[in-house]
């Protein structure tokens, strides 16, 4: 086996929630009720897989060979990987610590979410006879990592004095019918991708909706903060809200679009590109504002990582839930 023994530390330091840590551990020791677990245990239970009915359930076929696990490792385009993973080990707990021993902690997270949700799920089948959909499973396992990372990211702006991080700042109230739409990026160097986020909110403050995206290919930072401000004024158009202010922490970005000078770059192109929206958009001004002031479009374009274009967030995200109902909150 690969080095199991020197991996039990890596185990608890995986980037994911403590409770898909606990998870890991009880699953490394063979300590999940599988019905191969029970059956030798002397528990009268029948052998069958709950989810796909067609074969013996153990770890290895739950969470490899089970028809729904296929389904949920071709979803999260994590299919390969774990195929390479499998035709290189011989037993779950092999194949389970092999992929905690990887040098890619992004990826360790990501597989070991999507374990945490198919063991949920089959639970879900047996108790609740709920059966599951694979890319609903996906999609829960990354969003319940998400919450994970902007909780504990909240923290730390709660408590600068142990980590520096984006604090928050005043709301305004706003004319009536109009809307504040905060804009950021990130840039994932290891994925080689921009991630984007988008909140809009209401006159009063109130959570409208908000977007994670994801971009491959790494841009300038001034381009990457451009491509946001393009998405946002895009959307935008697209739910009819036509009056407010679009709001950015790139100062460069937002002077570009000031800029009447004419510039075949990539980044004139996407200056170009805005203007034009905004021409069919009088009532929407584009403005600087500082970083701490951008906090919640921070979070979300950092969550843009864990899917595979976009997300929707057609509620604020629990870790940031609060922030929305404040006199005095992110923006």
């Amino acid at each position: 086996m690969h080095g199991v023994d020197g991996l039990w530390g890596r185990l608890w330091k995986t980037n994911v929630p403590p409770k898909v840590r606990s998870f890991l551990w009880r699953a490394a020791r063979n300590n999940l009720p599988s019905k191969e677990r029970l059956l030798s245990r002397g528990v009268a239970v029948g052998g069958e897989c709950e989810t796909c009915k067609s074969s013996f359930e153990n770890l290895w076929h739950t969470f490899f060979f089970c028809s729904f696990a296929e389904d949920c490792w071709r979803c999260s385009d994590l299919g390969q990987y774990i195929s390479n993973i499998t035709n290189s080990c011989d037993s779950f707990v092999e194949a389970l610590f092999c992929i905690i021993g990887g040098n890619n902690e992004e990826l360790t997270a990501r597989v070991c979410m999507v374990l945490w949700q198919i063991w949920k799920d089959r639970n879900r089948a047996i108790w609740e006879g709920v059966f599951p959909v694979p890319a609903r499973s996906v999609l829960q396992a990354a969003e319940a990592r998400i919450e994970w990372l902007l909780a504990r990211e909240k923290r730390s702006v709660q408590h600068p004095s142990s980590s520096p991080a984006v604090t928050c700042g005043g709301w305004h109230p706003l004319p009536l019918e109009y809307v504040k739409c905060n804009v950021d990026a990130t840039f994932f160097s290891d994925i080689n991708a921009v991630g984007i986020g988008i909140v809009v909110r209401s006159h009063d403050g109130n959570f409208v909706t908000g977007k994670s995206m994801k971009l491959m290919g790494l841009r300038r930072v001034d381009e990457g903060e451009l491509i946001g401000i393009k998405e946002a004024l895009s959307w935008l158009k697209f739910l009819g809200l036509s009056r407010g202010w679009v709001e950015s922490d790139c100062k460069r970005a937002c002077e570009a679009l000031c800029s009447s000078e004419r510039n075949i770059s990539e980044m004139g192109t996407l200056a170009a590109f805005c203007r034009k929206e905004l021409a069919s958009m009088p009532d929407i001004q584009v403005n600087h504002v500082r970083r701490e002031h951008n906090g919640i479009a921070h979070f979300l374009a950092k969550a843009a990582r864990d899917f595979d274009t976009h997300h929707v967030w057609n509620e604020p995200p629990l870790a940031v839930e609060g922030h929305f109902h404040l006199p005095c909150s992110c923006v």
